[in-house]
């Protein structure tokens, strides 16, 4: 007899259900429906490789009168076919490779027992076009794209044989070179003069098996060459290695002719030269095809095909330079992720230190002027749509035969983001994901973003008078640029009609090789028909140009103060006629005695000193007086005891062209304005003007002026202060480089924080209360932000004009955005700038940390600028962002 034995339910189950049970059975089960209806689509989309699969069934889905329309379309392909036919044990063989190769991937092609076999080559025949070829084959690849169900191969054809005018060739997924990304690829290089690679696709067959539709792409050898109408001549990687650093990958049987092997020899000499500073690029590489090649990878935006791994090179017999071969470019990327090769380049660094063939040819200055000048050519419009003009039957003609196996390959990029910001994205897009020719804007939109970088405007370039010699007829200008290209000082002009050439040296640095407080030093000598004292003229300029680039821009030279026309700003006070100020001539101090002072006219302290104030000192300033010093000050106050500086909304501070650092701790700033002078533009309630400033525990409070602080051409470190009411800016900067920490605003008029032209690091900032924008980055800033708190602006975070903005980059803490009418908005307000582009959080993954509360729109992204949260890129872009948010 069978005893059915009651199924074990959980008792926390039955404890819950129990209260809820209806008495009729059926309603139970109606309660258990409906609970398990809405639990599974959460378990399903909770579980990452469920919901990667909806994704794709999503997708297709969305796309599928398109993808069904690209799979007809293909039935009017012919491609060419093959079928290799080879031992089943032979087979077997290939597959027992590939999956070892699974097993044991190491991420290189070593020298290990696996790599090795990766090199076995094993005899088949292979029949296209009703001939048929012995042939050799290998399994292909050092990554495990090339391993899967359909592998990758390399093929010799035996004898005196070659199939489409190859020798030598590799068959692979599509997919490993993106599809039509690498077509487009080596057409381009074809279409710009360089070195390409034939490169098809075909219908693959192994044992009258079909595989799928493959990419065919040419192997290196002499036929290449000849395909590319170039001498037979060595073809060869360079190494990293010092001992071996050329690798010929030319059979032997190719390298018969005694100019070739006489050639190894002069070439390896060549290179280790290269590599040890003693030739330059231009007497090792063809220099022209060389750069035009890296400018091309800038246009793709990936830098795969430009590693040195990758590269091929040819030595032409000819001219006996080398000359680039590209070769698996793969991915098509905005530009902004990696950004320009060329940026930031120490072009008069030391190249015998150097041992990075990167360094090696980015910082040689002729290279450099060429590459400049190949960037500029390929940012061309006309161009881009020349080529896809060429191409464009050729293209219809590969796609449809694409289509055959892949009719949906083109969607693949356009996988949504997840819906909970908790989720791991990491396998629901892919990394690559950017496909031609469908994404064929990216390359305008990188056409773009190249021309930005190539412009000039006048925030670009700072040029000041630094020093003159009267008796050596020299001039001493400092050049700060503030771009990230070196540029060329061309001219210095006095006056309408005299102009002298600048000498070597005349490069200018960008502006993270000498930085901006820096500068780049130019000493120029004035001929004898020009008129010294025309140096004190305001109408001195310089002309410059991009370097490589023939456009020129003019800039005005700043004098110093001391050279402008005496005013009551920089005629210094006779401080012995003060009771309350102490001169200290043989130690250079001046010393502000303790006590209560109230100040009605300005005083005005010399350079060459150390103003001091101590704990307890009061300073009144009354009827617009102010406090102006061309020496550095050394107030320090006390937490128990501060120093209080205040007025009756009529005076301000400035500190004015110091050679040290001022050191400012526990003061109180009360009621200060802008300081009034004619012809003069001192907007803060304290200046510092190419003045270093450490400002510490100090309180602003009721400051009138239109900055609270206003920091021009300076390093600054601001720690652990607040600002309370100010009645426009809190903090301006411009042209200048700090760190802003552990500091609170309270209801500012305008911005809490404003940097033009700057680089600058926030870290522990609580804005509340601000009348415009909690924090303000512009004008081709750079500024790195960390935990956050802004509530109550108009816009938490703006950053706008060419400038580039991190948030939370490498962060655990939290940043807060609540209660603002936007969260972020990066746009282009000057049509001098280029447009910007912000990044929040951890690139390699959604930020986890970003929260937005209360704040009705939380991104406005501009046409042309980038947005990117963790690793997703935002794309729902807005035209005249600036005019809509202030009408």
């Amino acid at each position: 007899m069978k005893i059915k034995q009651k199924p074990k339910v959980n008792k926390a189950i039955l404890d819950f259900i129990k209260p809820l049970a209806p008495k009729r059975k059926w309603q139970v089960s109606i309660i258990l429906v409906v609970l398990i209806l809405l639990a599974t689509p959460i378990a399903i989309l909770e579980t990452q490789s469920s919901f990667y699969a909806y994704q794709k069934a999503k997708v297709i889905v969305n796309n599928s009168f398109q993808i069904i329309s690209n799979y007809f379309s293909s039935f009017s392909s012919s491609p060419d076919s093959m079928d290799i036919s080879i031992k089943d044990t032979d087979l077997k063989r290939l597959n027992y490779i590939k999956e070892l190769s699974l097993k044991h991937y190491i991420g290189l092609d070593n020298q290990d027992s696996v790599s090795l076999m990766r090199k076995e080559w094993i005899p088949a025949r292979l029949s296209v076009n009703n001939k048929t070829y012995d042939i050799n084959m290998r399994v292909k690849g050092q990554s495990v794209d090339h391993w899967g169900k359909y592998g990758s191969y390399k093929f010799k054809v035996k004898g005196g044989e070659t199939i489409f005018g190859m020798k030598r060739f590799a068959l692979q997924h599509p997919k490993v070179r993106g599809f039509m990304n690498d077509w487009y690829f080596h057409k381009f290089l074809k279409f710009n003069g360089l070195i390409n690679l034939r490169y098809d696709f075909i219908s693959l067959s192994i044992n009258g098996e079909y595989q799928t539709i493959y990419a065919l792409e040419e192997n290196f050898g002499k036929r290449l060459l000849e395909h590319n109408n170039r001498k037979e001549g060595l073809i060869f990687r360079i190494n990293n290695t010092v001992n071996n650093r050329v690798s010929i990958q030319q059979p032997d049987s190719e390298l018969e002719a005694p100019y070739l092997n006489d050639g190894i020899d002069l070439l390896s000499q060549n290179i280790d030269l290269f590599f040890a500073g003693k030739l330059s690029v231009a007497e090792v590489f063809n220099i022209q095809d060389l750069a035009r090649f890296y400018a091309i990878i800038d246009l793709w935006g990936n830098r795969h095909a430009g590693q040195l791994k990758n590269i091929r090179f040819y030595f032409n017999p000819s001219t006996l330079l080398v000359e680039t071969i590209g070769y698996d470019q793969q991915a098509l990327y905005p530009l902004q992720y990696l950004n320009l090769l060329g940026l930031n380049r120490d072009l008069n660094s030391n190249s015998k230190e150097q041992s990075d063939f990167f360094n090696l040819i980015f910082n040689d200055k002729e290279f450099y002027k060429v590459y400049i000048a190949e960037l500029n050519r390929i940012a061309n419009e006309k161009l881009l749509k020349s080529f896809i003009l060429e191409i464009e039957e050729e293209k219809q003609e590969k796609l449809k035969t694409l289509y055959k196996s892949f009719p949906y390959f083109e969607s693949k990029s356009k996988y949504p983001s997840l819906f909970w910001n908790y989720q791991d994205i990491k396998h629901t897009r892919f990394d690559s994901s950017l496909w031609l020719p469908t994404d064929i804007q990216t390359l305008f939109n990188n056409q773009e973003y190249i021309k930005n970088s190539l412009k000039l405007n006048a925030k670009s370039v700072l040029v000041k008078l630094e020093d003159y010699d009267y008796d050596e007829r020299l001039v001493i200008l400092k050049v700060y640029n503030n771009e990230q290209i070196p540029l060329d000082l061309k001219e210095l002009n006095l006056g309408k009609n005299n102009s002298i050439k600048i000498k070597n040296p005349s490069l200018v640095q960008p502006k993270n090789i000498i930085k901006q407080k820096g500068g780049n030093l130019f000493e120029i000598k004035i001929p004898p028909e020009i008129d010294f004292k025309l140096i004190k003229d305001n109408t001195m300029n310089v002309t410059m140009s991009i370097l490589g680039l023939t456009d020129d821009f003019t800039f005005d030279v700043i004098m110093p103060i001391e050279f402008i026309p005496v005013n009551s700003i920089n005629n210094p006070t006779k401080l012995n006629e003060i009771e309350f100020i102490r001169v200290d001539k043989s130690n250079n101090i001046i010393t502000i005695l303790k006590g209560n002072h109230v100040i009605d006219q300005s005083i005005i302290f010399p350079a060459g000193f150390t103003i001091e104030a101590n704990a307890g000192t009061s300073i009144k300033l009354l009827n617009g007086a102010s406090l102006i010093s061309y020496s550095p000050l050394n107030f320090i106050g006390s937490e128990m005891s501060p120093i209080k500086i205040s007025s009756d909304m009529s005076g301000g501070v400035a500190i004015l062209n110091t050679k040290k650092v001022s050191e400012i701790e526990y003061i109180e700033f009360d009621n200060l304005n802008s300081i009034l002078q004619k012809g003069a533009n001192i907007s803060g309630g304290v200046n510092f003007y190419e003045a270093d400033i450490n400002l510490r525990n100090c309180l602003f409070r009721d400051i009138n002026s239109e900055d609270a602080i206003n920091i021009v051409r300076s390093n600054f470190v601001i720690d652990k202060c607040n600002f309370i009411n100010s009645k426009s800016d809190a903090i301006d900067a411009d042209f200048s480089e700090g760190k802003l920490s552990n500091l609170f605003f309270e209801n500012t008029g305008n911005d809490a924080i404003d940097i033009s032209t700057g680089i600058l690091d926030v870290e522990n900032v609580v804005i509340n209360l601000t009348g415009d924008k909690g924090i303000s980055i512009g004008e081709n800033s750079f500024a790195t932000l960390d935990r956050l708190q802004i509530s109550k602006a108009k816009i938490g975070v703006a950053v706008k004009d060419k400038s580039k903005v991190y948030i939370g980059k490498q962060s655990t803490h939290k940043n807060l955005i609540d209660d603002c009418e936007i969260g972020f908005a990066v746009y282009q307000k000057k049509s001098e700038f280029g447009p910007a582009e912000l990044h929040i959080g951890d690139p390699t993954s959604l930020d986890n940390d970003l929260i937005l509360t209360n704040t009705k729109t939380h991104f406005v992204l501009e046409k042309n600028s980038f947005l990117k949260v963790g690793d997703q890129e935002l794309t729902n872009f807005k035209e005249d962002v600036f005019k809509q948010i202030y009408n």
